[in-house]
């Protein structure tokens, strides 16, 4: 388990992105240096997986796995950038997205114990926040932003999501510090209660 390793985790169009940048903001307001971080990244292997995404090009699904667990493997352990270093420089790290991802997202995919075997030993972030929004919701949510990305269909969402509750628990049981939020309240009531657990957290300096 990794100090001051903050996550959010949910369906596409849950509120990560937002939620995880209005956190990297008041933390460093408070004083303390954070980076906010994504997956996939936007390294080599992280813009190819977003061209996928988008349609541009094409993998099979276990290989498109793959490349999710290489992307993060160096978003861990890449000499100076990687996470750990920068944790160990005391810096605290927000990401939208990590593991848990790929193992609801590419588990539904490509079948659980293939994705699993390939994460299997990236550590547990201190925090993790998932944000609970009905695929109903998020589908709404994701119409206004533009066309679909590959997994952004409801059929496909509605199996993720049913995965996304096995994983999270599966996190629970693993020791990991998970906070369930409802991800259909107003975005500054959600930021409101993800810094009050954070602040009652030894992670970052108040």
């Amino acid at each position: 388990m990794l100090d001051r390793f903050i996550v959010f985790e949910g369906l596409d169009g849950a509120g990560t992105t937002t939620q995880s940048a209005e956190l990297v903001g008041r933390i460093e307001a408070n004083g303390s240096s954070c980076d906010h971080d994504c997956e996939p990244t936007g390294g080599i292997l992280g813009t190819q997986i977003r061209r996928v995404l988008r349609g541009a090009a094409s993998l099979h699904p276990c290989t498109l796995a793959l490349l999710f667990a290489a992307d993060r493997h160096e978003h861990l352990y890449a000499p100076d950038t990687g996470i750990i270093d920068r944790l160990e420089a005391g810096r605290t790290v927000v990401s939208d997205r990590y593991a848990y991802s790929s193992l609801a997202y590419q588990g539904v995919a490509c079948g659980s114990e293939f994705v699993e075997r390939a994460n299997a030993r990236y550590p547990h972030p201190q925090l993790l926040f998932f944000l609970e929004v009905p695929v109903s919701v998020c589908l709404e949510r994701i119409t206004g932003r533009g066309p679909a990305e590959l997994f952004e269909k409801e059929h496909f969402l509605s199996a993720v999501a049913e995965r996304y509750t096995e994983v999270i628990e599966r996190a629970e049981r693993d020791g990991v510090a998970v906070h369930r939020l409802d991800g259909t309240r107003a975005a500054d009531s959600i930021a409101e209660e993800v810094w009050r657990i954070v602040a009652e957290t030894p992670i970052v300096s108040m």
